[in-house]
């Protein structure tokens, strides 16, 4: 996030695979209250983390804040620690190999 804060997370929980869909989120920083508005409202009428994710955001916003994390739950962000991206590549390669097992 921006405006010299250093402790602010945001994170978009989806519903489980089979349900397209957002469960809820969780946001800590400023202006908190402002970007829950667009995750709530995106819930509101049904909609999924691909729905922010495709959705344009300006830069540099904090809302550019919520589309990042929409893009995390589809394994797609481009500002995550490398430690996550690592995390999802495991991930990814550890549902290959059940696939191929099969």
């Amino acid at each position: 996030m921006t405006s010299r804060s250093v402790h602010s997370i945001v994170s978009v929980h989806p519903l489980p695979a089979a349900i397209t869909g957002i469960l809820g989120a969780a946001i800590i920083g400023p202006r908190a209250s402002d970007l829950l508005a667009e995750i709530t409202s995106v819930m509101a009428f049904g909609g999924s983390s691909e729905d922010i994710a495709r959705t344009c955001h300006s830069h540099p916003t904090f809302s550019e804040a919520v589309k990042e994390a929409a893009l995390d739950v589809l394994g797609r962000a481009l500002h995550a620690q490398a430690a996550s991206k690592q995390r999802l590549e495991k991930a990814k390669f550890d549902m290959e190999d059940r696939r191929t097992e099969e």
